[in-house]
């Protein structure tokens, strides 16, 4: 059983470190299939896709499909990334950005010229590298509509399912794996089950198969060959379900602890501040306040 457990968690980690050799992750995030959906109508989730031979020429690449897909043929874009919360002015004139204008702390600045403004927030990216050794880019962004001041969602990126995972994977062995997007994984260990229980079941049906034998003859050379070969098939029998339970126990913690396919969960946006203080109540005794603000 032990043997079993280095075993999944020595290819686990070779599937890992290969992957990574070639991609930013592991394993492609939940975003590239399904987009979130905003909570207004001020802005939108869009990806954006692009080659280059380094990452910046790619992310650069992906800006510009951005800006052109928006319609806004010059202006003033206000960027910012969701890792930083930083916020970069940069004009876009004819298909081209030029200077970098201003950077603030938040998205709220003042223009500095006439034009139009648009908002791009970066909320995440993945890569790969083909063939030639260049940068296979997608970006995340939340994008707003021309010259409107978005109120974008409060976004967290995470790799971590926890109880989704690991409610999954004691159903069915690997499932939580495939909900969290380790589709290899997933079918290693739902194949190892597979493989697990038909053993079971094989060496079950032999040993029975012993058993009546015996107890259709009186040779006594016989009951001893049968009899010897129902303790073999025992004796598999309970290799099977340890091995089988093994395989179960891993999947169950692999799909709780281990990171899976980033997702973006989102939230409406606005700071929530709390503060506290102490307090004395009607009756005399002290306590403490607690103050929300939304």
């Amino acid at each position: 059983m032990v043997k079993l457990f280095s075993v999944l968690a020595a290819l686990s980690v070779a599937l890992s470190v290969s992957a990574q050799h070639n991609s930013s992750s592991r394993i492609p995030p939940q975003w590239l299939k399904k987009l979130p959906v905003a909570s207004n109508d001020s802005f939108s989730y869009e990806t954006s896709y692009a080659v280059g031979a380094t990452l910046e020429i790619a992310r650069q690449k992906c800006l510009t499909e951005i800006l052109e897909r928006s319609g806004m043929t010059s202006g003033m874009i206000v960027m910012s990334e969701h890792s930083s919360e930083e916020t970069v002015s940069q004009n876009w004139e004819n298909g081209k950005l030029t200077e970098e204008v201003d950077i603030t702390s938040t998205t709220e600045i003042s223009t500095k010229n006439s034009g139009f403004k648009l908002f791009v927030k970066e909320i995440s990216e993945y890569w790969t590298r083909n063939g030639n050794g260049d940068y296979c880019l997608t970006k995340l962004y939340a994008v707003s509509k021309i010259n409107v001041t978005p109120v974008f969602d409060n976004i967290r990126l995470t790799a971590h399912y926890g109880a989704a995972g690991a409610w999954r994977s004691a159903i069915v062995p690997g499932w939580g794996q495939f909900h969290k997007g380790a589709n290899i994984k997933g079918g290693l260990i739902l194949g190892g089950a597979a493989v697990f229980a038909g053993g079971i079941v094989l060496c079950e049906s032999s040993r029975h198969d012993r058993l009546r034998k015996i107890s259709q003859t009186h040779d006594i050379n016989l009951i001893h060959r049968y009899s010897a070969a129902a303790s073999a098939f025992s004796t598999a029998r309970n290799l099977f379900i340890g091995g089988l339970a093994a395989i179960y126990l891993y999947g169950i913690i692999d799909a709780a602890a281990a990171p899976g396919a980033l997702r973006v969960i989102t939230g409406k946006s606005g700071k929530v501040n709390y503060s506290l203080a102490p307090a004395a109540s009607l009756d005399g005794s002290i306590g403490i306040a607690a103050k929300i603000t939304f």
